[in-house]
């Protein structure tokens, strides 16, 4: 099956800021992650995990925040977001 993910802010190792990413059917959040780490490296790992091994950043599915145990489907579309922070001045 075929889902899109869309990168944002320091996430983004591809220039336009999405990839289709080919998973086997059944794959979950989970497995897609292991898979961007595979094309995309260390820099890429270090981005998404704590130094406590605990996600660094949001996940959503189809506009709904999830958690990497969620299944996917095909043609699913997948925002991997990283922590921002800031407030009013």
């Amino acid at each position: 099956m075929k889902v899109r993910v869309r990168f944002f802010h320091n996430l983004e190792p591809s220039r336009s800021g999405k990839v289709e990413v080919e998973l086997k059917d059944g794959s979950t959040v989970k497995d897609l992650l292991e898979k961007l780490i595979e094309m995309y490296g260390g820099a890429f790992e270090r981005g998404i995990w704590g130094q406590d091994r605990k996600l660094f950043i949001a996940i959503m599915v189809n506009g709904v925040s999830t958690r990497p145990g969620t299944g996917l489907r095909e043609g699913d579309e997948i925002a991997i977001v990283p922590p921002v922070a800031g407030g009013c001045a």
